[in-house]
């Protein structure tokens, strides 16, 4: 029988890149008014951090995060907010998947402690999505433990809100391939939604849309295909190249080599100088 737990919480592709601790996330206020961000990008922790923001007298300007990424949608809304906000964004030690894509490059200003690691490894338009839910309703799903989530949570909410509702009951009640097909139609129209929102989210703020897939490319595809990597980086040359500005390091020259996070997740650097199939998103 497909796993209840399937219809009530569907990750797809990317999880964090790195392990995060028993609980998901930390979000405060510290003593300098800086909104601290620990741990898994979902619903719950962005409401935290709006909240924290909203109910502050004298507005934080700067979120200090570190995070291995978490649910797509959340990231993206995330970045959106941080966007319209205008507040700043740095770096504690690692942000990967949805914190890099969406979080990060949201930031009008951008800060980097001087060993901060950014990884990449894809997005909302990677072709091999619905290849990943199929392995997954078919349970020989494998690249979980490090590829970005979307959360498609049971609910009769808004749909603007980006979910796919569902009654629990009617779900439930239905039969084993009937469930499963419609989970598949479910996740169609999901995916199809949150491509289009990444691709306008990319656009509003200037940047190469394919940022996200470069490292999962062109002469990068067998490393990408190697499941050996957790993701991919860029030099802060590359990433001004790809429209993205306002990078500040903290402290003397940029060294996520150095990182902890970068050489366990055996992260690869990504050069533009090297032919990518002529732009041609060709991506997994």
């Amino acid at each position: 029988m497909l796993p209840r737990n399937i219809l009530l919480g569907f990750l797809v592709l990317i999880c964090g890149c790195t392990k995060e601790p028993e609980k998901d996330y930390s979000v405060w206020l510290d003593r300098k008014n800086t909104l601290r961000f620990e741990g898994r990008i979902s619903a719950g922790s962005f409401n935290k951090l709006k909240s924290l923001y909203n109910s502050s007298n004298i507005k934080p300007s700067i979120i200090r995060i570190k995070s291995s990424g978490g649910d797509g949608k959340a990231g993206l809304d995330m970045g959106e907010w941080i966007h319209n906000t205008g507040i700043s964004v740095r770096v504690k030690d690692y942000c990967a998947s949805a914190c890099a894509n969406y979080v990060f490059l949201s930031a009008g200003s951008k800060y980097l402690d001087e060993s901060a690691v950014l990884i990449w490894h894809g997005g909302l338009n990677q072709k091999n999505l619905m290849e990943n839910v199929e392995s997954a309703l078919s349970d020989t799903y494998q690249r979980s433990s490090h590829e970005a989530s979307i959360n498609i949570n049971s609910s009769k909410g808004d749909s603007s809100q980006d979910t796919c509702p569902w009654d629990n009951a009617l779900v439930d009640a239905m039969q084993e391939e009937d469930r499963k097909t419609f989970i598949r139609t479910a996740m169609k129209k999901c995916l199809e939604h949150l491509g289009k929102r990444e691709k306008d989210f990319f656009v509003m703020l200037g940047i190469d849309p394919n940022l996200p897939y470069y490292g999962q490319q062109g002469d990068y595809i067998p490393q990408y295909q190697s499941k050996k990597h957790k993701g991919f980086d860029y030099s802060l040359d590359d990433l001004k190249e790809m429209g993205v500005k306002n990078i500040v390091v903290k402290g003397s020259n940029w060294s996520p080599e150095k990182n902890k996070a970068y050489r366990e997740g055996n992260i690869y650097r990504v050069k533009l100088t090297i032919p990518i199939t002529n732009n041609k998103r060709d991506s997994y």
